[in-house]
């Protein structure tokens, strides 16, 4: 069953639904617009009980993110955060620009890999957190990154 609602000015909300009771649990799953993130992907529902969830929506920034490359061994470069699937950057070197989805005044992952050359299902990769305060709609932030020096990881 798909549904939706809206909350009220104090953020409460309330879904009602009928199940056959055949079930052995169910889920309340949180899809968000595009320009909005939950931290939280799915609860558990107790049949027959009401149950409170609590959650919250956080309205995607981006991020203007200059990169400049040294030293790339393996290219391109993958670029990514926590809620943004980035994109990849070609090249042994350069100074590219790549806009990443971010959330304002919390930290952010942005991570940098490139595909390990000597077990290539591993990545090399650097993670770096930037805390991105205010609520422009887009912030800048310039990375000097040296994927020679990234440590092997899972």
């Amino acid at each position: 069953m798909i549904d939706s609602t809206k909350c009220d000015i104090n953020g409460k909300y309330s879904i009602s639904f009928t199940t056959t009771g055949q079930g052995l649990e169910y889920r309340l799953a949180f899809f968000s617009p595009p320009n909005y993130y939950s931290l939280q992907d799915a609860v558990i529902i107790i049949v027959g009980k009401d149950n409170t969830v609590n959650f919250s929506a956080f309205k995607v920034h981006l991020l203007k993110a200059r990169v400049v490359i040294s030293n790339n061994p393996n290219p391109p470069l993958n670029v990514y955060t926590t809620i943004s699937s980035g994109g990849k950057i070609s090249g042994k070197a350069g100074d590219s620009t790549i806009f990443l989805k971010v959330l304002p005044n919390i930290a952010n992952f942005v991570y940098f890999a490139i595909q390990n050359i000597d077990t290539p299902t591993k990545s090399n990769l650097r993670i770096d957190t930037v805390l991105l305060s205010g609520f422009a709609d887009t912030f800048r932030h310039t990375f000097q990154v040296n994927p020679q020096l990234f440590k092997c990881r899972l």
